[in-house]
């Protein structure tokens, strides 16, 4: 008997339930019709990195030691987590007893674990440069029948405005990701297997609108899961078990609720920058319109550059001001927090 777990990051009932009863997921309707659903509680905080390791081990954050994709010391110092602290994974357990395993794309699984089977790390941390799989050999295996395969999307592309949108991106990846997916289904002896799916969270932070709008490019997604679905059913067979499982829900909002602007309008919050709120409140206007115009990084990296093209000027007067300023295209992490700036939970 075959057991598969079928992950989608941040997948809600919010998206699949239209979806479904459009007719545009065949697959997902067939195992709603033929099984049972519910809607799982997520962990405190229902966040990415402990609610996945709380699945996959079965304990609480206290238990697992991952809370956030950043952990700091005393002195601020952060550093980004990649795996559990603590706890055996489902698929160790498999291992022990002698069952055959793969895990594919699960967050927070790198550096791979040695397994009775294929271990495929998901992101963050892992990169397709680096050994990402167990055993190492894979992974040449893994490229010649997936090519083209990615960890995950490329996000450094989609900040600069590359040429291929959001969804084209997610599709690209996640076609690579069903044939790594079919080949290890197929061609590998298996008796336990948990695959995750996570582009949905990061289309639904960025395309919420699009996707509960059903636009034909993000759709093409949503179909693709649906057709990974059902070769994971088909890969299971009758006497099987398949489970459809997320990491948290998902919904749209409106409206931004500034907590300091709040505590600070009721006179609950005091700060020695009270002097500079109007230039601040003009900042952070200006910053918001640049977001949705979609050239927030941009105007980002040409800030740095006149700001240090000045300081040249003025420390380095009669000095070649283009050879110093060759500059790293993206803020340092330390920038990124004084800039208050935190990692997206795509």
């Amino acid at each position: 008997m075959r057991v598969l777990i079928f992950g989608v990051d941040g997948l809600s009932f919010r998206v699949l339930n239209p979806m479904m009863q459009a007719g545009h997921l065949p697959n997902f309707q067939a195992l709603a019709r033929d099984g049972v659903e519910s809607v799982l509680e997520s962990k405190f905080p229902p966040f990415t990195p402990p609610a996945w390791t709380s699945i996959v081990t079965g304990v609480k954050p206290a238990k697992h030691g991952v809370y956030d994709f950043w952990e700091y010391d005393e002195h601020g110092r952060d550093q980004l987590v990649t795996g559990r602290k603590a706890g055996k994974a489902i698929w160790n357990v498999a291992s022990d007893y002698g069952r055959r395993v793969l895990v594919l794309n699960v967050p927070l699984t790198y550096p791979p674990e040695p397994v009775n089977g294929i271990f495929v790390s998901g992101f963050p941390g892992a990169r397709e440069t680096a050994d990402f799989t167990y055993p190492r050999a894979f992974r040449d295996e893994l490229f010649a029948h997936a090519p083209g395969y990615q960890v995950d999307i490329d996000k450094d592309a989609l900040r600069r405005g590359g040429e291929k949108s959001h969804a084209e991106q997610a599709v690209l990846v996640t076609e690579s990701r069903l044939a790594l997916m079919r080949y290890l289904l197929r061609e590998k002896e298996w008796d336990f297997a948990f695959v995750v799916y996570r582009l949905a969270d990061h289309l639904q932070h960025k395309r919420w609108p699009e996707v509960t709008a059903m636009c034909p490019e993000e759709l093409r997604y949503y179909q693709l899961l649906d057709q990974a679905l059902g070769e994971a059913r088909e890969a299971v067979g009758p006497d099987g078990h398949l489970f459809v499982v997320s990491d948290h829900g998902f919904q749209g909002t409106r409206a931004i609720f500034a907590l300091n602007e709040y505590l600070y309008r009721r006179h609950w919050l005091h700060s020695e920058r009270d002097r500079r709120r109007g230039r601040q409140l003009t900042e952070a206007l200006v910053k918001a319109t640049f977001k949705r115009m979609g050239i927030i990084y941009p105007v980002r990296v040409a800030k740095r550059r006149v700001r240090h093209w000045l300081q040249l000027k003025q420390h380095h007067p009669h000095t070649d001001d283009r050879a110093k300023m060759r500059m790293a295209p993206y803020l340092t992490r330390e920038e990124q927090l004084a800039a208050g700036v935190s990692m997206p939970s795509w």
